[in-house]
């Protein structure tokens, strides 16, 4: 009888394939179906149902593409430190929040003719792009982390 191993702490039980398409890619379709139907940000009001779902479809395909390429550079450079994924997620997040406030913002003067290309302007869509992120990628890392076994409670250490 073959022996099933057990990964090391922070490696995946999971195959990345499944991961990817059998957890991540559902959870950013059905977030950006919620943002198509709720339409925020003044999408509801400006845009169809049908520009709001390329709207939103493109862009959390995009951010999900940026996130998924920097968690797995991070992730390949951080394979032996289990304990350095938050400092890296935090970095993630913040690494894809800047070309996505850019992209945000050329996206919303073609389509909308609002004018963030100013950095106060910038900065405020900053904080939503780095908010709306963090709500899309919340459950994808949790589910990466619970695979990982990195969020298990810290044992406490024996008493003398």
């Amino acid at each position: 009888m073959r022996e099933t191993e057990v990964p090391a702490m922070g490696q995946p039980r999971t195959p990345y394939r499944h991961r990817l398409l059998g957890r991540r890619l559902p959870v950013l379709l059905a977030a950006a179906l919620v943002l198509t139907l709720l339409g925020p940000f003044g999408t509801f009001a400006d845009l169809t149902l049908t520009q709001r779902l390329a709207y939103w479809c493109g862009l959390i395909g995009l951010g999900g593409l940026a996130f998924e390429l920097l968690t797995l550079a991070a992730g390949h450079r951080l394979r032996e430190r289990a304990g350095a994924w938050r400092a890296m997620l935090a970095g993630v997040v913040l690494a894809v929040a800047a070309p996505m406030t850019l992209t945000v913002a050329l996206l919303e003067r073609t389509l909308r003719g609002m004018d963030f290309l100013r950095p106060l302007g910038l900065a405020e869509l900053f904080v939503y792009v780095v908010i709306v992120t963090l709500l899309v990628s919340a459950i994808p890392v949790w589910l990466e982390l619970r695979d990982r076994g990195l969020l298990a409670a810290p044992t406490p250490p024996p008493s003398p």
